[in-house]
């Protein structure tokens, strides 16, 4: 058996080893006696005097020295399943990732001649599908100049993408693909989220298509600056795996429903990466869908997401009632602050994105039934888009981040201006509260004869005067000597108007305000999220 271990020794035993066999009591100082493992001691012998005895004796030294039980009682370990909850989460989520393959040419400059030399660099990403007819979500920094960019699905299918719609301040994108059918990403919520619970990232990572990590969720609300220009708020932290290329694709929980979409690292640190909660990403979809956007086509309704654990729910929180929604289609009215969009047809709507991608498609003229809870009971209403105006022109190219030009004005003068002061702001410090919201200064500007104003057919405005780096008008490309000719789809003539304009967006609930804005001759927007007061 080898020497004898030396007092205090410890020694290492192998699970087939002899010794092993009897348990973990030291050995030769079991329970009786002076009991080794596979011998008797001799004052045992003594006391199996009848069949009984020796019975009782076997048994006991059985026991002690770990006999091998029946094989009916051993585990039947292949009836285990191996189909833990994050295999099942995987399983559910992984066919509405799509990963992204890009090429765009970067220049580096010769340090010789002086002259800049363009290089080809391949980019990866991933995304998620947000609507089976190829709509795909991702990050803005993933498709940033890209001159070809390709999706592949987990079966390796590969498909053409392009770029429809971004949105640089929030740092996603809107991309498509012609495909049909697709899986669309089941949906979370990230509005009860917990820390230290369990999440799963899958992307595109370091190139390796449909990569799996698992972790935590570290913290939230984390406030992050990537660059001079690029900054985040209100943050998931994780300690899954997030590496290059996971960019753009989801993170799911335990149910494999998406709740965040990654987007950045730390870098030089260990298992510390982010996400955008799936809430506000959500928000930020349903204008990159919006029919305006994509098809130069309103409805006229503005919609506040209510979220909770228990309920999704799309609520107008206000409606031109001249516009197609406020009028309807049928001579019987149309939607109503208040109301709940529960249908769009037979598509389910849980918030304000899933009411735009519904719209898309639909024929001018065509009319669709929306299913609305209000006041407790579910009433139709018939909406009906008009066609298209004129086409969107594609705005210069130094302003082409923020949007293409609108079509036509969209702001609408206030009615009783007197009436309409703040119930919190007020005339007289509106504007200065919008400055310290926005990170911009503002100067009033009148449509004198002659003057650019008059020029295009506007009445006045405020003039950016200033602008904070890394505030929000700076996230949302506002420039000084831009025109601010509406927010909210309301103008911003006179002071009274921020004062109507700040307090609707809170009693509606509304976190990111459309700016319309006028720079040079073009007519742009923006969305401007303010900052807490």
């Amino acid at each position: 058996m080898g020497a004898a271990p030396r007092p205090g020794e410890r020694r290492m035993i192998h699970t087939d080893s002899p010794l092993a066999a009897c348990g973990s009591a030291p050995f030769g100082t079991g329970a009786v006696g002076t009991v080794a493992c596979g011998s008797a001691p001799a004052s045992a012998v003594g006391i199996a005097t009848s069949r009984v005895g020796v019975a009782a004796y076997l048994t006991l030294l059985a026991l002690l020295c770990g006999a091998p039980r029946s094989s009916a009682q051993t585990p039947d370990y292949a009836a285990v399943s191996r189909i833990s909850p994050t295999v099942a989460a995987v399983r559910r989520a992984a066919p509405s990732v799509l990963n992204l393959h890009s090429v765009k040419t970067t220049y580096d400059d010769e340090p010789v001649f002086g002259s800049r030399k363009p290089r080809k660099v391949n980019g990866m990403g991933t995304a998620i599908v947000v609507d089976p007819r190829g709509y795909l979500l991702t990050n803005h920094h993933v498709v940033d100049g890209v001159e070809s960019l390709r999706a592949t699905d987990e079966s390796g299918a590969s498909y053409v993408a392009r770029t429809l719609s971004v949105d640089p301040q929030h740092d996603l994108a809107l991309v498509k693909i012609d495909a049909d059918n697709l899986p669309v990403m089941p949906l979370g919520t990230s509005c009860d989220l917990m820390r230290g619970e369990t999440v799963i990232a899958i992307g595109n990572a370091f190139g390796y298509e449909h990569t799996v990590s698992k972790g935590i969720i570290s913290q939230l609300f984390r406030d992050v600056e990537v660059t001079e220009t690029q900054s985040y708020r209100n943050l998931i932290q994780t300690d899954a795996s997030i590496n290059p290329g996971n960019s753009g694709g989801p993170l799911i929980n335990v149910r494999g429903e998406v709740i965040g979409i990654n987007v950045a690292i730390r870098a030089g640190a260990q298992r510390i990466g982010f996400a955008i909660p799936i809430d506000d990403a959500r928000e930020v979809l349903a204008q990159l869908m919006s029919v305006e956007r994509l098809e130069n086509r309103t409805h006229g309704a503005l919609f506040s997401d209510r979220k909770t654990p228990e309920t999704k729910q799309a609520v107008v929180a206000r409606v031109d009632p001249r516009s197609p929604a406020g009028r309807g289609a049928d001579g019987q009215g149309g939607l109503n602050r208040g109301d709940v969009v529960e249908r769009v047809g037979r598509t389910p709507v849980e918030d304000a994105a899933d009411f735009e991608r519904a719209l898309l498609g639909v024929r001018p003229g065509e009319t669709v039934t929306l299913t609305v809870l209000r006041d407790g009971s579910r009433v139709p209403v018939a909406l009906s888009l008009p066609g298209a105006g004129r086409a969107v022109a594609q705005a210069p190219s130094q302003t082409r981040q923020i949007a293409a030009r609108t079509a036509a004005v969209r702001t609408v003068e206030l009615p009783g201006k007197a009436e309409l002061t703040a119930k919190r702001a007020t005339a007289d410090d509106a504007v200065q509260r919008f400055e310290a919201r926005s990170g911009c200064k503002v100067e009033r500007v009148a449509a004198a004869p002659g003057e650019r104003l008059a020029e295009f057919g506007y009445k006045g405005g405020y003039r950016v005067a200033e602008v904070r780096s890394g505030g929000p008008a700076d996230r949302a490309l506002i420039k000084t000597g831009d025109i601010l000719l509406g927010l909210h789809d309301f103008s911003t003539l006179i002071p009274a108007d921020f004062a109507y304009i700040l307090n609707l967006a809170a009693d509606d609930g509304v976190k990111m305000l459309r700016c319309d804005i006028l720079r040079g001759g073009d007519r742009l927007y923006t969305f401007l999220k303010l900052d807490e007061e």
